[in-house]
């Protein structure tokens, strides 16, 4: 039995149906030809009912080249897009680097697909996420949107990681403003203490009014201890009284976002 039938025949076998499955294990290319059919079946129907994609189990996934003309073929609003692809990611160990490149070279005429795959990879802390994120942040140096784009899908993925690589690629170019907003919102996306202290050395370095602002914006979006904090460590410094405002707006936001216990 060739590898690539592997998850399609242990979906198959996992699944309750009314096929004599002795018969068909005694059978190979009977065995072969009702993966096939069934694993077809199940992805049209899921690609033909939206709700039908919380019903199906995580261990069915179509083959890379079966997900590619599927994406191919349909043109599918974002919401299921994002939603094939990360029951597809739920299988780490079929999705390649290589392989997640391949998914996102079939949307290159469709920039508002490539944005949400990227961020559904991000989100979907798939072990190659972090290794595609930079690959395709390297080679989009004419491509502003999709730079930012990654470096969002980095700060969705919520990992210390992934704070360190987002670092790392928006150090190695000037920053420009729309850049410098896009790298300090992805740390609020992070929810992570790390996130935190690397947007509290950044109130240091950037002290305009609308930089602050957004730095404290980002700071309550982490919705961590930390965040809170730092913003009450500012406030007790007695800034201006328009800053004192975004910091308290600030602070009152990272109470929502901090998860209850």
């Amino acid at each position: 039995m060739s590898d690539s039938l592997t998850p399609s025949v242990s979906a198959f076998i996992m699944h309750r149906t009314p096929l004599a499955l002795g018969r068909v294990l005694a059978a190979p290319a009977l065995l072969q030809q009702s993966v096939s059919h069934y694993a077809s079946g199940l992805w049209r129907q899921f690609l033909a009912e939206p709700a039908c994609s919380k019903n199906l189990s995580a261990s069915i996934l179509p083959d890379l080249n079966s997900l590619l003309k599927i994406l191919k073929q349909n043109r599918l609003f974002e919401e299921r897009i994002s939603n094939l692809i990360e029951q597809s990611l739920q299988h780490a160990e079929t999705r390649s680097e290589a392989e997640l490149l391949a998914i996102y070279q079939c949307f290159w005429t469709r920039p508002r697909y490539q944005k949400t795959f990227l961020l559904t990879v991000g989100r979907s802390q798939h072990p190659a996420a972090l290794g595609f994120l930079e690959q395709i942040y390297q080679s989009a140096w004419r491509q502003p949107e999709i730079r930012q784009t990654v470096l969002r899908a980095l700060g969705l993925h919520g990992t210390a990681p992934a704070v360190e690589k987002l670092l790392s690629l928006s150090q190695s170019n000037p920053l420009s403003d729309n850049h410098l907003r896009a790298v300090i919102m992805a740390l609020g996306y992070s929810r992570c203490a790390t996130s935190a202290r690397v947007l509290e050395d950044m109130m240091t370095r950037f002290s305009d009014m609308e930089t602050q602002g957004l730095i404290c914006r980002a700071l309550a979006a982490t919705g961590s201890d930390t965040a809170v904090e730092i913003l009450r460590k500012r406030l007790k410094a007695r800034p201006a009284p328009a800053m004192r405002k975004v910091l308290e707006a600030a602070i009152a936001h990272a109470y929502r976002e901090t998860p209850n216990d």
